[in-house]
Formats: C-alpha cells, sequence, structure tokens
C-alpha cells in the first residue's frame, strides 16, 4: 500500500510542476506579446513624429520663403522638429546654416526674459539678430531652395 501512495503523491506533484509550467509558460508568452504590442505601438508613434516632423519643416521653409517669419526663429523651430527625425535625416548638410544661426543666436532672451528687457537692450539684439541672419541668409535660401524643390 505505500508503494501505491508513493505513486500517488508522485502523479500529484507531477500535475502540480506540469500545471506550473504552463501557467508560467502562458505568462511569458502574455508578456511577449504584450511587449511586442508595446514595440509596435511605439515603433508608430515614431513614424507618426518623424512624419510630423517633416510636415512640419516643410511648413516652417514655406513660411520662410514668404518672408512670414524671422529666419531666426524658423532656424530654431527647424532644430527643434529635427529633433524628431532620425539620427541620420538630422546629420543632412541642408541643416548646417539653420544650426549655426541656432546657435549664434541662442544667447537672445525669448518670452518672459525678452520682455524684461529694457527698450535699448531689445533693440540692441534686434540689430545683433539683423546681423546675424544678414550673415547666413545666402546660405539659408540656398537650403530653403535645394529642400523645398527636392520635396514639392
Amino acid at each position: 500500500m505505500s508503494v501505491m501512495l508513493y505513486l500517488i503523491l508522485a502523479a500529484v506533484i507531477i500535475i502540480a510542476l506540469t500545471a506550473y509550467a504552463i501557467y508560467s509558460w502562458r505568462l511569458v508568452f502574455k508578456q511577449k506579446k504584450a511587449q511586442a504590442e508595446a514595440l509596435k505601438v511605439t515603433s508608430q508613434q515614431q513614424c507618426e513624429a518623424e512624419d510630423a516632423a517633416r510636415v512640419n519643416i516643410l511648413t516652417m521653409l514655406r513660411v520662410v520663403e514668404q518672408g512670414q517669419v524671422s529666419v531666426t526663429e524658423a532656424a530654431i523651430r527647424i532644430m527643434s522638429y529635427r529633433l524628431a527625425l532620425p539620427v541620420g535625416e538630422q546629420q543632412q548638410a541642408f541643416f548646417k546654416p539653420f544650426d549655426e544661426l541656432a546657435l549664434a543666436t541662442a544667447h537672445i532672451p525669448i518670452l518672459d526674459n525678452w520682455k524684461a528687457l529694457t527698450p535699448s537692450q531689445q533693440q540692441a539684439f534686434d540689430d545683433e539678430r539683423s546681423v546675424l541672419e544678414l550673415r547666413y541668409q545666402a546660405d539659408i535660401d540656398a537650403a530653403v531652395a535645394t529642400y523645398l524643390s527636392s520635396h514639392s
């Protein structure tokens, strides 16, 4: 009788371990499925962000071409939009004059800091910005024309 008891006990242990293994496998399967879905959603969101950045860059270039915004503001915005692009696209030579102008004007206060300046300080920064825009204008115009002709 004791052998029969051991066999029953062994069968119960095997059944319990099998049930636990099946439970663990299903749990891992669900986790992998959830991870794959999350990766798919993240990838889709990244693609949407990249597309939105390209549209925003193109829109900003058209606005610059029409003279509706300062070149400095466009450079700052384009540099911001560019961050959503894949690294390879971020490195395109097209962005160089915008980078240079954005960096050259980065010290100029904006928003509330701008409002806190005296009129004479604002004028001095406006004059400096105008000089910098003139310095980079030809390169930016060439970049805008090249980009728009290849993306229209």
